[in-house]
């Protein structure tokens, strides 16, 4: 994980279970977390730069071959220095590392950070970097493939502030164990103790991924009445999922897709946990099944954190 700067950000926050006034919006913030998405922002503006000065695109390699015999495909370009880290333009981010047989997509967990050797080459996609005989590095140990999206393990401080959370709002809280690259968490804001029954919440965006139609957000939420939340946040005039039966069920999971609209969780897909009398779910904006996916696979590793932690 990185420490400096950057547009990711995650925001703990608790409401009422009834949120349907509250419009499906994006906050601006910048994060003060990352380095990663501030570096990519650097490589698209030098890129933009050089454009506009040279009236022409990023440099691009040749077919020539490189020293393991393999000839590199049209349209790589080449890689940019941006301090300590090596970073690839905007466009054609999969990297090839100077004497590997691997390539490395966009979003790799510690790419963020930029590769502290010169890479090779850099591909505009991953059929390229295959055409040109590469294959997919492997997961880094402990990490997380799921549809394309890597899932990286959580830092000891989300799982400080989850405890926080957690004496605030005097309830167990679903704390992620793993997050997309680039996650990072942020302190509990507009005070965790709000509404009745309060709702934990914790709001990540703009991670890395190469599957979301536009810039990504989700949720992670945990409430005492998921019902309500569900009505006030989803699909206002929808009846309520949660039945006597599935309230009951503990670790059940529920997959529920919510309308397009200006609710909270408008878009999304969401994956519910039951462990009554508690319940938390993982809502992804843009319902496709590589949304769903990915919510299952962070669903399935919540830790929920006590008061006490």
């Amino acid at each position: 994980m990185g420490s400096d700067g950057g547009v990711l950000k995650h925001r703990l926050r608790a409401g009422a279970g009834g949120q349907g006034a509250l419009a499906h919006r994006r906050t601006a913030t910048p994060s003060t977390s990352r380095a990663a998405p501030r570096t990519r922002i650097a490589v698209a503006a030098l890129a933009a730069a050089l454009t506009a000065c040279t009236s022409s695109p990023p440099a691009t390699q040749s077919h020539q071959p490189e020293p393991g015999g393999v000839a590199l495909a049209a349209g790589t370009a080449t890689p940019v220095q941006i301090g300590d880290g090596w970073q690839c333009p905007l466009g054609v981010g999969v990297m090839v590392a100077a004497g590997q047989r691997s390539y490395q997509p966009a979003n790799f967990p510690g790419l963020e950070r930029g590769a502290p050797v010169r890479p090779l080459a850099c591909y505009q996609s991953a059929a390229a970097a295959q055409a040109a005989g590469y294959t997919l590095a492997p997961t880094p140990s402990g990490d997380l493939l799921v549809a394309g999206v890597y899932l990286v393990p959580t830092s000891p401080a989300l799982r400080t502030q989850c405890a926080a959370a957690a004496r605030q709002l005097h309830n167990p809280v679903p704390c992620p164990t793993v997050l997309p690259t680039a996650a990072v968490p942020a302190g509990c804001v507009d005070g965790c103790q709000s509404g009745s029954p309060p709702v934990f919440t914790l709001e990540f965006s703009s991670y890395l991924s190469p599957v979301a139609s536009e810039d990504p957000h989700a949720y992670i939420i945990g409430t005492t009445d998921p019902g309500s939340y569900f009505t006030g946040t989803c699909a206002h005039d929808a009846p309520d999922p949660f039945t006597a039966a599935r309230r009951a069920a503990r670790g059940a999971e529920l997959v529920l897709t919510c309308p397009k609209g200006s609710a909270l969780n408008s878009g999304h897909v969401m994956v519910w946990l039951l462990r009554p009398p508690l319940a938390a779910a993982v809502s992804i904006h843009d319902a496709t099944a590589e949304h769903r996916a990915i919510a299952q696979a962070i669903a399935g590793r919540l830790r929920w954190t006590a008061p006490s932690s």
